[in-house]
């Protein structure tokens, strides 16, 4: 879309240039002009850009929101690889690597829907404030990721995905809530995009490093090592930033 513009552009002010040969009298003042609205409207590149440095400007000087967007980041890089490259290969040591796959990621999403329902029905439920609940279900999650380590049948890694999905699930929709109502209606756009982003474009740097990871250690010492990290983690947030001060927004 910007090339096609940018060629657009090109085009128009080399029939600027043309009509200005043919017609001397004018030709500067039309190449004035052509020049004052290119630096009264940039290009749409340089508008793109400087929305989204804009946006990271806006999370950085916020403190809650550069709290926990470095927060996220953590966990996401140390949980989401683990999830999309251990769970194929548990579900190949466990039999039938197609459909146990199925059956451990449908838990998985299965939870995760229960928890979003859940936090609709339960939207105030909260131990102290949003940050300490933030920490306390993390805190859950790295528990259950180390007896996934342990996981030697079906039905034992799909009960523990389900009960880790319902967690996280319950969590997207308070986090997104709280975004909706902290971020003002101008940024709103912008800030969501920088939250996707942390999941989106960590998850597949996180999904290649734990896959050049597994080459030397097992599956079950990466869940171990996962969670022992997850907990690692809460635990400084809990000790050594303002995320257990993170509250809820009224609407």
């Amino acid at each position: 879309m910007i090339s096609a513009v940018d060629s657009l552009h090109q085009l128009f002010v080399a029939a600027t240039i043309v009509e200005g040969i043919d017609t001397p009298s004018v030709s500067l003042p039309q190449l004035e002009l052509a020049g004052e609205g290119e630096n009264a409207h940039p290009k749409p590149a340089a508008r793109l850009w400087h929305s989204i440095l804009e946006g990271l400007r806006y999370c950085w000087n916020d403190v809650m929101l550069r709290t926990c967007f470095l927060y996220w980041s953590a966990v996401a890089f140390f949980i989401m690889g683990p999830i999309q490259i251990a769970l194929p290969v548990l579900a190949n040591q466990l039999g039938d690597s197609a459909g146990t796959f199925g059956i451990l990621i449908g838990c998985h999403g299965a939870g995760t829907l229960l928890g979003m329902l859940m936090s609709g029905l339960l939207p105030n439920r909260r131990f102290g404030n949003l940050g300490r609940t933030i920490l306390l279900i993390d805190f859950i999650v790295g528990l259950l990721f180390v007896p996934m380590s342990l996981v030697v049948a079906t039905w034992q890694g799909a009960a523990l995905l389900l009960t880790i999905g319902t967690l996280g699930g319950y969590l997207h929709v308070a986090v997104y809530t709280w975004i909706q109502r902290q971020v003002p209606a101008a940024m709103l756009g912008r800030t969501m995009s920088i939250f996707m982003f942390i999941f989106m474009g960590i998850g597949p740097v996180s999904a290649a490093i734990t896959g050049w990871v597994m080459r030397s250690i097992s599956t079950s010492q990466l869940f171990i090592g996962s969670g022992a990290l997850l907990i690692l983690i809460v635990l400084l947030a809990l000790l050594g930033s303002s995320m257990r001060s993170v509250v809820d927004q009224p609407a």
